[in-house]
């Protein structure tokens, strides 16, 4: 727990969280629905499974930390497949037949902020992994030549 909470995580993540955070404490329950368990979670099933469909990223991960560093992705890429139709259920069912266009442009709103919070998350993401990659080729390189 320690090494996890001591992690240097970066500004747009805390971003993501906070925004989950407040949607889900400050919104009704049909926008934090929206905004988190239809929105992220569908998101992210969705990438889980693009990941997960190939052994590419696997196999950047040392053989005997393969599993262990997979088991996430591989439970998000089954297990959201249903969740956010779940949660759009339950979003009609709070709805109703004739939802008001104020609360449609609610629901959007909170969609897209997801959306875009998710973004600035994954950008990040992207930027690290390519400052550190000349690093990440050396150490494999490395322990490709000390195996050899």
């Amino acid at each position: 727990l320690e090494e996890l909470q001591a992690q240097n995580v970066p500004p747009e993540l805390h971003a993501l969280s906070h925004w989950c955070w407040h949607t889900s404490s400050a919104d009704s329950l049909i926008v934090a629905i929206a905004a988190t368990n239809y929105a992220i979670e569908g998101a992210t099933g969705e990438w889980s499974a693009v990941v997960c469909s190939t052994g590419v990223y696997a196999a950047a991960f040392p053989e005997e930390e393969r599993k262990r560093a997979m088991k996430w992705l591989k439970m998000h890429a089954q297990y959201d497949d249903a969740h956010p139709w779940e949660a759009l259920e339950i979003i009609c069912t709070l709805a109703g037949m004739n939802p008001t266009k104020e609360l449609q442009a609610e629901l959007r709103k909170a969609v897209c902020k997801s959306y875009d919070y998710m973004f600035l998350f994954l950008e990040s993401c992207m930027r690290l992994e390519k400052e550190k990659a000349p690093a990440v080729m050396r150490e494999r390189q490395a322990r490709v030549a000390s195996e050899a």
